[in-house]
């Protein structure tokens, strides 16, 4: 039921001095930082369904933080395993490559001009409301955090997937949700000692919608992925398929672990399931059953 991703990249961020004509220790910073995720390098950002590798794609742009500070946005040209990230910011050096006291360089993925960070901790929202692609989650969906005391970054993964696939060819959306109501989406504060964890929930959400692309149709035998923060679902999880105007939902009613950087495969569990009429009331004709994305 669950297997581990190997969300594994290397790429490069140029950093320069915003104000390059002051001194900070004598040294004006304009530095190269280079970054990798967990392990060796590999892919990032889209996911290829088969092998679970993910790559970079051109126009993709991360959040840059030296300590608790306003965000620099940094942004690649190029698509692949190992890309360069270019932008600027201010940073204050001790001497050589290592940076001043206390203060970290922090970087997030995917950038948000809302995404903050303190100092010791970064904030950041995952949508629950999450658009559909074919094969793969996407893009700029998958959170990545990165801490470093030095100009070589290390981004490792905070959320885990779900991966769901439909056998019915007139599925317009999607819904998941915890059978307890477990806190799945949402405005979180992220800690990063080693790897990331959601330290506290902020604004929380307990269920995740996508809806077909296009408003159109899940196509039947392709896979669509939901990104979600690591829960226990202590009484299960439930999946509610949507069509035109009526619904079935599938219930897996045992204790549930997904971990971050894991990955849920249900397919194809709208099978058999009976489709009962939306009521009236909670749907009016032209709405989008499965919410605004």
């Amino acid at each position: 039921m669950r297997n581990v991703f190997n969300f594994l990249t290397c790429f490069a961020l140029l950093v320069s001095c915003v104000n390059e004509d002051t001194e900070i220790n004598g040294n004006l910073v304009q530095q190269v930082i280079y970054a990798s995720s967990e392990s060796e390098p590999e892919v990032k950002n889209v996911i290829d369904d088969t092998s679970l590798d993910i790559t970079w794609t051109s126009g993709d742009a991360i959040n840059v933080f030296f300590g608790a500070s306003e965000s620099s946005r940094f942004v690649t040209s190029e698509s692949g395993a190992v890309a360069q990230f270019k932008g600027s910011i201010d940073v204050v050096t001790g001497g050589g490559e290592g940076l001043d006291d206390d203060t970290s360089l922090w970087g997030i993925y995917p950038y948000d001009a809302d995404n903050t960070c303190d100092g010791t901790h970064v904030t950041l929202t995952l949508p629950d409301v999450q658009e559909a692609a074919e094969n793969t989650f996407a893009n700029g969906l998958f959170p990545q955090i990165a801490r470093s005391k030095n100009f070589y970054m290390s981004f490792y993964n905070l959320c885990g997937c779900f991966r769901f696939s439909v056998e019915n060819p007139d599925i317009k959306s999607v819904k998941l949700s915890g059978a307890a109501g477990e806190i799945i989406a949402g405005k979180a504060r992220i800690s990063m000692e080693g790897v990331p964890a959601v330290e506290e929930i902020l604004e929380g959400e307990t269920e995740l919608t996508m809806n077909a692309p296009d408003g159109g149709f899940f196509k039947p035998g392709v896979n669509y992925y939901f990104v979600l923060f690591p829960t226990t679902f202590s009484q299960g999880l439930n999946l509610t398929y949507y069509k035109e105007s009526s619904y079935a939902t599938y219930t897996y009613s045992k204790s549930y672990v997904l971990s971050r950087s894991k990955i849920s495969r249900f397919a194809n569990r709208d099978s058999g399931l009976t489709f009962v009429n939306i009521p009236l009331h909670d749907w009016e004709e032209g709405d989008n059953i499965g919410g605004e994305i």
